[in-house]
């Protein structure tokens, strides 16, 4: 992955509070720790926080509906789907892609066109009606997921079909719910339509993008990322011990952003900012992140990663063990283990890049290939 890349993704995600994204193979076990990590984000704004169990409940019926139905044999190779949610001022956005077979397209648009054309009390009606009236199988109910995403977005479901072949469509799907509560202190934000999902997928796929995350990076929002990631391995193929050491570098590149980002003061909380990207490209994984640090270290930090990329294995862990019995991490001098481990770990020396962005701070990011 470029190192640019992560500026790009950096920059295009800039107002936002919150962005998870995940494409790839799926399983129910992955929701916990995606609602885990939204939910403790959503309590670092007063006005979201209102909004959790909405946004909750959201996220579970679109994950589920990417997990359920998205059946499209073993001839393809392209990902089960992609989730993703955004929080951007005042509005949570909830977006999905599935691959379809062709046979329940036209079923499926014809339920969401009428779902347009309803009030949320004829939704409720509607929903009632369905629950009384139809079959519920192991994939959940004629609809009923679709019906109350449709009573508690916002604003209308969009949607949008996009025929690939004679036997498969991409189904895309987005839900918007905006916090009616406004905050005096919230810019007005004009809502996002399909087309910048849409745009944001083709950078995503473009890069091989895995899973992206932007957003506080204290250490409680660390452990959410790295069980996503755990559960999801389940369906990847490949050597056990490279998914291992993949891990063990998410893990020490998380840290690092937790222990040496910039702190950005919103609304009287102090949040580790950054952003952190997952690719898969064949065999090999890459992972980044990027964030801001202070001007006055860069020249610290840069000196100091050019020192463990010129070591070998052996001079890396010697050094490991030297810090390790220090029993504490120099932070002025970043001696810290986390990137020892990290250079010693991947596959080739770390690329890294400083970007200033004005007289106080600089734009900070790592890629590393394993």
């Amino acid at each position: 992955m470029p190192i640019d890349t992560v500026q790009k993704f950096y920059s295009i995600l800039a107002k936002d509070h919150l962005t998870f994204l995940f494409q790839g193979s799926y399983n129910d076990d992955m929701t916990e720790g995606i609602l885990e990590l939204t939910e403790y984000n959503l309590d670092n704004f007063e006005g979201l926080t209102k909004l959790k169990k909405k946004i909750s409940f959201l996220i579970v019926e679109c994950f589920q509906n990417i997990v359920r139905h998205g059946e499209i044999g073993t001839d393809y190779e392209i990902p089960e789907g992609v989730f993703i949610t955004r929080n951007i001022g005042d509005i949570n956005y909830i977006a999905s892609i599935n691959y379809l077979n062709n046979s329940v397209v036209a079923p499926l648009q014809k339920t969401l066109d009428r779902l347009k054309t309803l009030t949320k009390d004829e939704l409720k009606s509607f929903y009632l009606d369905t629950l009384l009236n139809s079959n519920i199988t192991e994939k959940g109910g004629a609809g009923l997921g679709l019906i109350e995403l449709a009573r508690k977005s916002t604003y209308p479901l969009s949607y949008e079909f996009e025929k690939i072949d004679k036997n498969l469509s991409a189904f895309y799907f987005l839900v918007r719910l905006q916090n009616q509560m406004h905050s005096e202190k919230e810019e007005e934000t004009e809502p996002l339509d399909l087309k910048s999902f849409k745009d944001f997928y083709k950078l995503v796929d473009e890069t091989n993008t895995m899973m992206v995350y932007k957003g506080d990076f204290a250490k409680a929002s660390i452990l959410p990322i790295l069980k996503i990631f755990e559960d999801s391995i389940q369906n990847l193929e490949g050597n056990i011990n490279i998914k291992k050491r993949v891990y063990i570098i998410m893990m020490e590149m998380l840290e690092n952003i937790a222990d040496h980002a910039k702190n950005n003061v919103n609304e009287n909380l102090e949040l580790k900012e950054g952003i952190f990207i997952l690719g898969k490209k064949g065999d090999d994984y890459l992972i980044s992140t990027g964030n801001l640090v202070e001007n006055k270290r860069v020249a610290v930090l840069k000196e100091y990663i050019e020192s463990l990329n010129k070591m070998d294995y052996n001079e890396l862990r010697k050094l490991y063990v030297k810090n390790l019995k220090k029993s504490k991490i120099v932070d002025s001098s970043y001696e810290g283990l986390g990137l020892i481990d990290i250079v010693s770990e991947s596959t080739d020396k770390i690329d890294f890049h400083f970007r200033e962005i004005d007289e106080n701070d600089t734009f900070f990011s790592i890629n590393v290939q394993i």
